[in-house]
């Protein structure tokens, strides 16, 4: 309830900071107003996808080290069933050739599933590792628009101080909107 009446103010902020121009000497107002809007938009988007970015790698950070406690443990089980086959072939070979070979045959069809179980659980943490990353490359491709955007937006303004005619500052305007369609990732 409380961010759609945020959502409700900014906009209509957005609404009355998109008013008229005033075509004086200087920057003209528009621009001023044309600069709060794009703080309202960043401060929004930041105030309502923050948490959520910041949810989803504590999330994936906790399974990441779920899948790693669950790989440890198959692999101590692992060791404890192969402890358990040795003895067993300990024992059969003590008592007959024909057990032995019995033996063996399960000893290497336990150790093809505990390597197949083994890479099915390495596989897995591979694919999650890679997702992270891949995530936390979105989210420095996303900081890098917006420290480009802030750095536009600040080259534009000094750039506007200086004296600048009016068909020049049309000029600038439309330089700096291609401009910054151009940096879109």
């Amino acid at each position: 309830m409380q961010k759609i009446a945020l959502l409700l103010l900014l906009s209509s902020v957005q609404v009355l900071a998109a008013g008229g121009a005033h075509h004086g000497e200087g920057v003209p107002t528009i621009v001023y107003w044309q600069a709060a809007n794009l703080l309202i938009i960043f401060v929004a988007l930041a105030y309502f996808t923050g948490p959520k970015i910041k949810a989803t790698f504590t999330q994936r950070h906790a399974d990441f080290l779920a899948s790693a406690e669950k790989s440890q443990s198959i692999q101590k089980e692992a060791e404890k069933k192969l402890e358990d086959i040795k003895n067993r072939l300990s024992i059969l070979e003590k008592t007959s050739g024909e057990s032995v070979a019995r033996a063996r045959a399960e000893a290497v069809d336990l150790r093809q599933q505990i390597i197949s179980e083994g890479q099915n659980a390495a596989e897995k943490i591979k694919r999650e590792a890679q997702a992270v990353a891949q995530a936390e490359i979105q989210n420095a491709q996303r900081a890098l628009y917006a420290q480009v955007v802030k750095e536009s937006l600040g080259m534009a303004q000094d750039i506007l101080k200086k004296d600048v005619g009016q068909g020049d500052q049309q000029r600038l305007q439309e330089q700096f909107g291609k401009q910054i369609e151009g940096v879109r990732l």
